[in-house]
């Protein structure tokens, strides 16, 4: 976390390798994406990092891997628009 908060503000990120994480949030339109392992690529200038899941057989790996369509982003939305 101290790497992290040193990161955050940098202008100019180069040479900075991506840490390993486990996600730790449930995307509710995907199954269970909790703890699936991926990298954290900080990018500085204040924004967010970069996240990338492992490539695996999960649906959320699959769609960043090989990217959505129009249609699906909007199955996604519609899905997160409404809460339950």
């Amino acid at each position: 976390m101290k790497r992290a908060a040193e990161l955050w503000d940098a202008e100019v990120i180069e040479d900075e390798p991506p840490r390993f994480g486990w996600l730790s949030t449930n995307i509710r339109v995907y199954p269970s994406t909790l703890e699936l392992k991926a990298a954290v690529r900080f990018r500085g200038a204040g924004l967010r990092p970069l996240v990338h899941v492992e490539p695996t057989d999960h649906p959320l790996a699959i769609d960043q891997q090989g990217g959505v369509t129009i249609p699906r982003v909007q199955e996604i939305v519609a899905a997160l628009m409404h809460r339950h």
